[in-house]
């Protein structure tokens, strides 16, 4: 097939032949709108090895659901959605990995006074978490102690998650201020 005839075949129309199987379709969507989410992806994560990733995860799930998305709707806000969700949930997975190594160390408790260091290491999070200003040190809780999300905190408390993301921000800095 030519590139123009490629080119003048509608998203909808290439969606209803990949549901019914149709590879050469779902390819040609790959290449009309990878470019474009990757580079929406990369702006987001600032690491093309994982944007790279977002958008494969993307297509496999495009591949996976086709069956199930409506051809009248835009495939094109459903991609961008997709990168915008998939893309927040790489850099709230990295975030939080970044929290549990910087906060608290991990620590054998192979012997007393590694065990000790550890419970010192503990209350001294206590305290600095205890200094915060209410609301962070609420939010903080229900982050870490309750193991809500920031959209839940966000909706519990009737706030944005920005809002939400900004304080465990501000959080972990006294935190790390605390430790040094």
């Amino acid at each position: 097939m030519k590139k123009e005839q490629i080119n003048s075949i509608s998203d909808s129309e290439l969606l209803r032949k990949m549901k019914k199987g149709d590879t050469d379709a779902f390819s040609i969507l790959y290449h009309r709108h990878a470019p474009r989410l990757l580079n929406f992806v990369t702006g987001l994560l600032k690491d093309d090895t994982a944007a790279e990733d977002v958008v494969q995860n993307i297509f496999v799930k495009l591949w996976t659901v086709r069956g199930q998305l409506d051809s009248s709707k835009s495939l094109t806000n459903w991609l961008f959605v997709c990168a915008r969700n998939e893309s927040y949930n790489v850099l709230k997975s990295a975030w939080h990995s970044a929290v549990d190594k910087d906060v608290v160390p991990l620590v054998e408790t192979s012997d007393v006074e590694e065990s000790v260091s550890f419970h010192e290491v503990q209350e001294r999070l206590s305290g600095l978490v205890s200094n915060m200003p209410d609301r962070r040190k609420e939010i903080w809780r229900m982050s870490r102690e309750q193991h809500l999300s920031n959209a839940e905190i966000a909706r519990r408390l009737g706030i944005s998650v920005r809002t939400v993301d900004k304080h465990l921000s501000l959080a972990l800095s006294d935190i790390r201020r605390g430790f040094n």
